[in-house]
């Protein structure tokens, strides 16, 4: 919605251009433009830029903050979650996932829970376990959704089904850990 855009920052310029506006210390430190053809361009200082909607959320605690690939991914589940979780977004998507979580580090430990809700595709799978081996163990949660994207999830009248995977994603646990509630039966010999 215009609420949502205008609440991130988010704006469309006349000839089509988005423009993600990134701002750290009270000031715009970068801007991430997306032409209508898809095309990228940055302005500004974009080399080490916080979160997407950083900006808007306090460092120093909280329940949950849930991190997306994309800012249009971003302000869609902040908006179908009320406006009332921290939510937040990788400056450049899955390929730089674990150096974008590495510089903001501090902010995104700072919350009991994260919550990893990147596309469904290989890159963003395999994004999510990467960023979930570089946090503390037990504060990564990794949601699975039905489409590509969380947009693309509502634009497909599956809103509820990303608020879904959001609360019922799976706590991170790497391939080598084994969790007892994994186990199902124990032999008795192993007793």
């Amino acid at each position: 919605s215009s609420d949502t855009c205008r609440h991130y920052g988010y704006l469309v310029a006349d000839n089509g251009t988005e423009i993600a506006v990134y701002m750290k210390d009270g000031r715009v430190v970068g801007q991430k433009l997306r032409a209508p053809d898809k095309r990228f361009a940055c302005v500004g200082e974009m080399s080490n830029p916080p979160l997407f909607g950083q900006h808007l959320w306090r460092t120093g605690g909280g329940k949950r903050v849930i991190i997306t690939e994309g800012e249009i991914d971003c302000m869609t589940v902040n908006q179908l979650l009320g406006g009332t979780w921290a939510v937040v977004s990788l400056p450049n998507g899955a390929s730089s996932a674990v150096k974008s979580i590495k510089e903001n580090l501090d902010f995104v430990c700072s919350y009991q829970e994260v919550v990893l809700c990147f596309d469904n595709d290989t890159p963003g799978r395999d994004a999510a376990k990467a960023v979930a081996d570089i946090l503390p163990p037990g504060k990564c949660k990794i949601a699975k959704l039905p489409y590509k994207d969380a947009n693309e999830c509502l634009m497909n009248a599956q809103g509820k089904a990303v608020v879904s995977a959001i609360w019922e994603a799976q706590q991170y646990s790497p391939d080598e850990i084994l969790h007892i509630s994994s186990i199902t039966s124990c032999p008795l010999d192993l007793i």
